[in-house]
């Protein structure tokens, strides 16, 4: 499940409130290595990173899923700017 929401910023405060709303206890969570993610685990959310710099794929944690989402999403939503 993906979920998109404007924020006013990424700082790590900002995205760890709205995982808090918008993820369930025990759920897990893939993403890239941004920083403002590193306090996931503190609340209780599983989280695995991968670093897409060096690779796209970890085991059965990768990135092209998301990758495609957004290039599907970003198409669609510039007419909105």
């Amino acid at each position: 499940m993906v979920t998109v929401e404007v924020v006013p910023d990424v700082k790590g405060d900002t995205l760890l409130e709205l995982a808090i709303k918008k993820v369930k206890r025990g759920s897990l969570i893939y993403t890239d290595r941004f920083r403002s993610y590193n306090g996931l685990v503190s609340y209780g959310i599983k989280h695995k990173r991968i670093d897409h710099g060096k690779r796209f794929a970890n085991g059965n944690v990768y990135i092209n899923g998301i990758d495609g989402f957004w290039s599907f999403a970003k198409e669609r939503l510039m007419k909105y700017h």
